[in-house]
């Protein structure tokens, strides 16, 4: 069954471009990675910094190798360092109507 994902984070005003940047290098790979079937990613127009990510996976162990590869790499750790406080993060199953 695929997994729904939303994260939600807050930039530092200060690292907003640094934030950016580093999204723009790595969203590739993520969305090349084994059983992502989608990411959007949509920032607050009234709160700049303030970012949604919208995630689609196959299962979610799919996500769970995916989030370990990231903590593993040290990517999560730098992507953390860049928030002003901690990431929401929230798993849904597709409601069926």
């Amino acid at each position: 069954m695929a997994a729904y994902i939303v994260l939600e984070i807050n930039t530092a005003p200060e690292r907003l471009e640094e934030m950016r940047a580093f999204l723009h290098d790595r969203m590739p790979e993520a969305m090349a990675f084994d059983g992502c079937l989608g990411v959007d990613l949509v920032e607050n127009k009234e709160k700049p910094g303030n970012l949604l990510f919208f995630e689609k996976w196959e299962s979610h162990g799919h996500y769970e190798k995916y989030f370990a590869f990231r903590e593993q790499s040290g990517v999560l750790e730098a992507f953390s360092e860049m928030l002003t406080d901690e990431p929401s993060i929230r798993f849904f199953d597709l409601y069926e109507y």
